[in-house]
């Protein structure tokens, strides 16, 4: 991890929203992350997923941008960031 950073994006409500910004680096790849959430603790899970699905997404197969769409690897609907966020939400 690169860069946690949290700022204010509304205040003085008692829904504030807080927004954290991740910077990830992995294999000389940098990516940003950003969540934003009344709750600090789920902003960053957003955040660090959104840079994890990110990073995940670059990484690949290692395949170009220049194969044709019939050659290249199917994509899940979901992507990893919203299953596991779908799935702490339901156990609150």
């Amino acid at each position: 991890m690169l860069l946690y950073s949290v700022n204010a994006i509304t205040s003085g409500s008692t829904e504030s929203q807080g927004e954290v910004t991740v910077r990830l680096q992995h294999g000389g790849r940098v990516v940003n992350g950003v969540g934003a959430d009344p709750d600090i603790v789920v902003a960053s899970a957003k955040a660090y997923l959104s840079a994890l699905n990110k990073l995940h997404s670059k990484i690949g197969t290692g395949r170009g941008p220049g194969l044709s769409r019939l050659q290249r690897p199917r994509q899940r609907p979901d992507s990893v960031a919203s299953v596991a966020l779908e799935e702490q939400r339901a156990s609150f």
